[in-house]
């Protein structure tokens, strides 16, 4: 007996199958509710001044500074989730003189960019909320909004310089600055979007760009230029445009083997864990690896013995940067080689009274490294 099925039969029978592997699928694919970011975060920001009298102001410095950041995420919805992040960071006080043709003063003057900025720790938290887009099976793509709180702590900054010193009477003041940052919490709005690519072991690598908004000035201060013949406000209303670089552990590979096990074993939830973990565990041979890194670094001058007390510590810190490779050749040994760059500081701070000065320079050194490595694996 021949069975001739309409095409809204085949439709609806369609239509069930579809329906039916998807939900063979998300059975096995696992739920993730939790996410974990860490990032490194650059930001731009600007030093304004404002003249009070006289002609002259130093320029509006553009500076950057530098943190990191760790954030949890609650997936809410497949399309909205919630992130609370905490970081901390250095916030970069940069000093742009003005150029005096009289006294031969440019830039220059003060080694450059190095040699005028000054860093001041901060520590800061936030609560951002993100609506999600699929984009493919690879990418995806987060617009970002929230809001924090950044704290840079009390601290007050008087730094100037002098040209000539041979006498008190030929003493050209070339600047004078002072700054302020009042013990208080900062409020900023944020706002920016996340460029995220899937990983083969279903992490994340994301690429984020974001502006904060301050409702409160980072720092207020005043300046004095050549002799007090120009004076003003000088100032950084704390805002910020951000490039973040982060990893995201998404824990989803770890989920799937341990679905796995209970499935091909049979074990309990517990005994199910403990087996991926150990087969988790497993590098194979030939792995190769890409590893990224970076740290902060602090440098000083020491003063060991000054009886006329002129001579002060000094430090700069500075960051830390390496990448290095590893490919395994065989099941206990590797090689690996990688390099490595330091920013190095020269940094002097004189203080007689009633005047002060500093000065610093600052050279990168670049690091090479290789060699073979014997891995102990045990039974787990």
């Amino acid at each position: 007996m021949t069975h001739i099925f309409s095409f809204s039969q085949i439709l609806v029978l369609s239509t069930f199958l579809v329906l039916h592997t998807a939900a063979r699928s998300q059975e096995n694919e696992p739920t993730i509710k939790n996410l974990y970011t860490f990032s490194l975060v650059n930001g731009i920001t600007r030093s304004s001044s404002e003249l009070v009298t006289g002609t002259q102001r130093p320029g509006n410095a553009l500076a950057i500074s530098h943190g990191f950041n760790f954030h949890y995420t609650r997936i809410l919805h497949p399309s909205f989730d919630l992130s609370a992040g905490a970081g901390f960071g250095m916030f970069p006080i940069d000093f742009k003189p003005a150029e005096n043709e009289e006294y031969n003063i440019d830039e220059s003057f003060f080694g450059g960019y190095f040699g005028r900025i000054t860093y001041k720790g901060f520590t800061r938290v936030e609560l951002i909320a993100s609506y999600r887009k699929q984009l493919s099976d690879q990418f995806s793509l987060r617009l970002q909004a929230g809001g924090g709180i950044v704290h840079y702590g009390g601290f007050s900054l008087g730094a100037s310089g002098y040209l000539g010193f041979d006498t008190t009477e030929n003493q050209v003041q070339i600047y004078d600055l002072d700054v302020n940052f009042n013990n208080q919490a900062k409020p900023f709005a944020t706002v920016g979007f996340e460029l995220s690519k899937t990983l083969k072991n279903k992490d994340l690598l994301g690429l984020r760009i974001s502006y904060d908004h301050s409702f409160r000035d980072a720092f207020n201060g005043t300046y004095s230029l050549y002799n007090g013949s120009s004076t003003g406000n000088y100032f950084n209303k704390g805002h910020y445009l951000n490039i973040h670089l982060g990893y995201t552990m998404t824990k989803t590979k770890r989920l799937q083997a341990i679905q796995a096990a209970q499935q091909e074993t049979g074990l309990d939830p517990k005994a199910a864990k403990k087996l991926a973990r150990k087969n988790m565990r497993y590098i194979d041979p030939q792995s190769m690896f890409l590893n990224i890194s970076g740290g902060i670094g602090i440098g000083g001058t020491r003063v060991i013995q000054d009886p006329n007390d002129v001579l002060q510590k000094y430090g700069y810190p500075s960051f830390l940067p390496r990448i290095s490779f590893e490919k395994g050749i065989g099941k206990q040994l590797y090689w690996e080689a990688g390099v490595h760059s330091q920013l190095f500081w020269n940094v002097q701070r004189f203080s007689f009274a009633p005047y002060s000065s500093s000065g610093s320079s600052a050279f990168y050194a670049f690091q090479f490294s290789g060699g073979g490595v014997y891995r102990w694996i045990l039974a787990n």
